[in-house]
């Protein structure tokens, strides 16, 4: 079944000079457009912001956009097609001509590998493809920020082959867009950009799996000399790499992330040692609070302004609070970035009130009173019922943009005394976070917080590590006869399944 993991497209990609002045025109066409009603796209200078603006393709999926940037920007694109969020990233020039088709990707591909991109060009109405090796290399160097996911591609046991391992990697990358500066393929712009993402993606990957190590009962070692040397090597990432730099890194996609594990770091160090913690309060917010006095100006102000943004975004707690901070120290902030900044402040607001109200009837808390710590537990409340399972968290968007559908399932549930399970996993405390959402989306049926213990036996039963969002359906007898159930989007094939698996 699919997995909604923003995966990257399958890209025909080109690049032209045709554009006049501040224009930049992108063309593009998705595939089996029949699953895809609209798309989003924005254009900003920063790489994870901007105004997102929907569109409707035509019936054959296609669409042109024509807007004036004043510079350097990112065109980012997200449509819901199969259950799977695509989004996509593109380095985009003023006076720029670009067209792109979308075929979707490989959706079991857990670490989100953007496969080939190309350009189209057109001779005597005969079109042949040619590669854009510069936006092909660029697309394909991964930004995901899971860090646990690539713990498998470090040898942590052998501590002394990070270092060296991490600068092979980097140059064997840059090697790529070298060869293409040299021969005119790329300017020195996509070059500068192109580096500060790989250089801090894969220094960002070796030290959150370092970090993520150190502190995840599920990935201890427990070889002290090793461990020890692992964070010895921890602090060398951020001499290697700073924070600090004097580049503009907010073209860097997961600068705040970065900074998060070096603030972290900081915050972690007692007499010149370092001692890993487990974090107590809310997550998102705890380097945001700790980052003066460690960040020059100009890091200073890209990452508060995409750590509030990406937290008001999440509804993180103090959302609120800390953005109109970053507005009042930014008074001349670009237009567009302001008017997105009154937008999500407005509905923050609106979240906020949620912790007022009590919850609607029909919405059952189960780990009021006690905890739910085993599968058998959650089998005895559900009382040799059938139940439709949600797997998600208040960190996951995709999680949260299947919450509009459940009411299309609501009367097919109840016809066949299905019920529905809520289990979030959360990371730090952020259980105000979780009760509004509830609250907000009006998520009628049972609700929990997923501890370690939970989390440990239920993925036994399901046989797999839990990605987000997954739905599962449970049978009378406690049975978990399908792990990965169709999205509530798709709720036509979801019905059918339920039909099939249920035997209704």
């Amino acid at each position: 079944m699919k997995q909604a993991i923003l995966p990257l497209l399958y890209l025909f990609f080109s690049i032209n000079t045709h554009g006049q002045g501040g224009t930049v025109i992108i063309e593009g066409q998705i595939l089996g457009y029949d699953s895809v009603k609209t798309i989003e796209y924005s254009l900003s200078e920063y790489y994870e912001l901007g105004t997102f603006t929907r569109i409707k393709p035509d019936s054959q999926g296609k669409f042109i956009i024509k807007r004036e940037i004043p510079k350097t920007s990112f065109f980012s694109l997200i449509y819901l097609q199969d259950d799977t969020y695509h989004s996509c990233k593109l380095i985009v020039e003023p006076g720029g001509y670009y067209s792109f088709i979308s075929s979707g990707r490989n959706k079991n591909d857990l670490k989100h590998h953007t496969p080939d991109v190309y350009s189209l060009y057109t001779i005597e109405n005969n079109a042949y493809l040619k590669r854009d090796l510069g936006q092909m290399y660029y697309n394909l160097i991964d930004n995901n920020t899971m860090g646990f996911i690539y713990r498998s591609d470090w040898d942590l046991m052998n501590p002394d082959s990070l270092i060296p391992t991490l600068k092979k990697r980097i140059n064997s990358q840059l090697s790529l867009f070298r060869e293409l500066l040299d021969t005119g393929e790329i300017n020195q712009r996509f070059y500068d950009i192109a580096k500060l993402n790989v250089e801090y993606t894969q220094a960002y990957r070796l030290a959150t799996t370092i970090y993520s190590t150190w502190i995840s009962e599920r990935y201890s070692i427990d070889d002290s000399i090793v461990r020890n040397k692992l964070i010895g090597i921890y602090p060398e990432i951020f001499a290697m790499y700073p924070v600090n730099k004097e580049v503009n890194l907010q073209f860097y996609n997961g600068f705040d992330k970065y900074v998060d594990l070096y603030l972290t770091y900081l915050s972690d160090c007692e007499d010149g040692k370092f001692r890993p913690r487990k974090k107590k309060g809310d997550a998102a917010t705890e380097p945001l609070m700790n980052s003066d006095g460690h960040l020059n100006e100009q890091a200073h102000s890209t990452y508060r302004l995409l750590k509030s943004m990406n937290n008001m975004a999440s509804y993180g707690l103090n959302a609120g609070a800390y953005g109109r901070e970053v507005l009042e120290m930014n008074p001349d902030m670009d237009i567009e970035i302001r008017n997105l900044y009154d937008r999500l402040l407005a509905k923050v607001d609106e979240f906020d009130k949620l912790a007022e109200i009590d919850f609607p009837d029909g919405i059952i808390i189960l780990d009021e009173q006690k905890p739910i710590t085993s599968f058998d537990q959650l089998q005895e409340v559900l009382a040799n019922k059938p139940a439709l399972v949600d797997i998600w968290g208040t960190w996951c968007i995709p999680c949260r943009l299947q919450f509009q559908y459940q009411n299309r399932l609501k009367i097919f549930l109840q016809r066949y005394e299905i019920q529905i399970v809520y289990i979030a996993y959360e990371y730090g405390n952020s259980r105000q976070k979780w009760e509004n959402i509830v609250k907000g989306y009006k998520l009628e049926g049972f609700h929990f917080i997923a501890n370690e213990l939970f989390t440990s036996d239920f993925e036994k039963y399901a046989g797999k590590i839990i990605k987000f969002p997954t739905y599962l359906i449970i049978d009378k007898n406690g049975n978990i006869v399908e792990s990965d159930a169709y999205f509530p989007s798709q709720a036509d094939e979801l019905i059918n399944q339920l039909k099939q698996e249920l035997n209704l």
